[in-house]
């Protein structure tokens, strides 16, 4: 059964243009609710960076890197429940990268490094 606004009474008896504000509405729930049935459940992105615990920009970062599903529904960013859930069940390490030494250089300087705590404990 598909209900459009015009099937309210209430509609019927409103001026023209509230009767098409009214209607945009409409279509924007309805757009809300077919995205919702394709995707499943959705939050904003704000509410996301509530739940893991990090900033919106990193929310922002995690979609760009598409860790996390971004769905748009009337130029409004969301967020899929179920990436989500994926993204918090992953293990995930706090802080910056460790970085490893790559030139000979760098790995002769954390050699060296290495032998002086030994020799002073």
């Amino acid at each position: 059964m598909k209900i459009e606004a015009e099937d309210f009474p209430f509609v019927q008896d409103l001026p023209k243009r509230k009767q098409s504000l009214v209607e945009r509405v409409w279509d924007r729930l309805k757009a809300f609710d077919a995205v919702v049935k394709e995707k499943g459940p959705v939050v904003t992105t704000r509410f996301a960076a509530s739940l893991l615990g990090v900033s919106k920009q990193r929310i922002d970062q995690l979609m760009d890197a598409k860790k996390l599903e971004r769905v748009d529904v009337d130029e409004h960013p969301f967020i899929t429940q179920a990436s989500i859930i994926e993204l918090a069940r992953s293990e995930r390490k706090n802080g910056r990268p460790f970085k490893l030494p790559t030139t000979i250089r760098e790995k002769w300087k954390v050699a060296r490094e290495g032998t002086r705590r030994e020799r002073t404990r």
